[in-house]
């Protein structure tokens, strides 16, 4: 596997864990309010944040892995990149506005934080459609004159176009984002330790699975024996966590979000070596020459620094909230 793409795909992988998390206690805040809201908020309250940094990282991994086809790329889903921005600026205004509701009077923290679970549930639905249509290729016409690398510096030698249309008509693309929701469903009562939801998981989590295996198979996806990885992840928590075995484990934040990144990051092969259903090899479009030693020697730094950061942010977040409990 190219070293950039490594980096770049563990990055993604990051960053779409901890926002299956805050979609997870989505869902919890919309079935079960009253029981989980106080659960869920205790983890999102100072996860959001954490969340829209990693995709911050994302992007700027992106660029450097992919300097040349990435503005082509850009314009062609700018309509998609737009929709997740203002979803994105809502979702952070309902949660900060929420953390303050009983202070301004205005709204109710419950309904600012109903805001928050829509937009976040419908820009996840917005990043799912791209990846389909990453892995899929469906709606996707590109075309590349000249040699691929040094062609893509020049936004005239690389047309790429999407089609909504199209995406929509393609086979296995929606029932992929009904399986992620399925599973993400699934996955919830295990990451928030909700067991009145537990029986429910387990029938989620497998026929999203399933459905899942078959979208991959509609779009054209060569099968890896790593889909064991997140079969034994998906399938296996819920169950577990239903016979109450390792449940201290599985509803551990920090360890449910590991194995979350495991599970996402051994479907590489979804996107690599080629892209779009083979319309694009990522060999050729890979940043090579000096930036490759200089992106890596970066991102070391930075998620070094970013590491650090973190687990300081969630340290105090954690300690506070145990004050906040100790005082009650």
């Amino acid at each position: 596997m190219l070293t950039l793409f490594a980096i770049e795909f563990f990055t993604a992988a990051a960053a779409i864990a901890f926002l299956l998390t805050e979609l997870m206690g989505g869902m919890m805040l919309l079935f079960d309010w009253k029981n989980s809201g106080q659960r869920v908020m205790s983890y999102v309250a100072p996860v959001w944040e954490v969340t829209g940094t990693f995709l911050a990282m994302f992007v700027v991994e992106t660029d450097a892995t992919f300097a040349g086809i990435l503005l082509p790329v850009a314009f062609a889903f700018a309509a998609l990149l737009l929709v997740f921005l203002i979803l994105f600026i809502i979702r952070n205004v309902a949660i900060i506005l929420g953390e303050f509701a009983e202070k301004r009077q205005v709204f109710t923290d419950r309904q600012l934080y109903y805001v928050y679970v829509t937009s976040t549930l419908l820009l996840s639905v917005v990043f799912l459609a791209f990846v389909s249509a990453i892995i899929s290729g469906h709606g996707i016409s590109i075309s590349i004159s000249g040699n691929p690398v040094d062609s893509l510096l020049s936004i005239s030698n690389a047309q790429v176009s999407f089609s909504v249309a199209k995406w929509l008509a393609g086979p296995g693309d929606i029932l992929f984002i009904i399986s992620a929701v399925l599973i993400t469903f699934g996955l919830s009562p295990v990451l928030y330790d909700i067991e009145r939801f537990s029986a429910a998981g387990i029938v989620s989590s497998v026929v999203g699975f399933v459905l899942g295996l078959v979208s991959f198979i509609q779009m054209g996806v060569h099968m890896s024996p790593l889909i064991v990885i997140p079969a034994i992840i998906i399938i296996g928590a819920p169950i577990l966590y239903r016979f109450n075995i390792a449940k201290g484990i599985l509803t551990n934040k920090a360890a449910f979000i590991v194995l979350l990144i495991i599970s996402i990051y051994s479907l590489y092969f979804t996107v690599y070596p080629t892209a779009m259903h083979g319309k694009l090899v990522l060999s050729q479009v890979v940043t090579t020459g000096p930036m490759v030693l200089g992106t890596i020697l970066t991102t070391a730094v930075g998620f070094t620094l970013l590491a650090f950061m973190l687990s300081l942010y969630v340290y105090v977040n954690y300690r506070s909230a145990r004050s906040v409990s100790t005082a009650k």
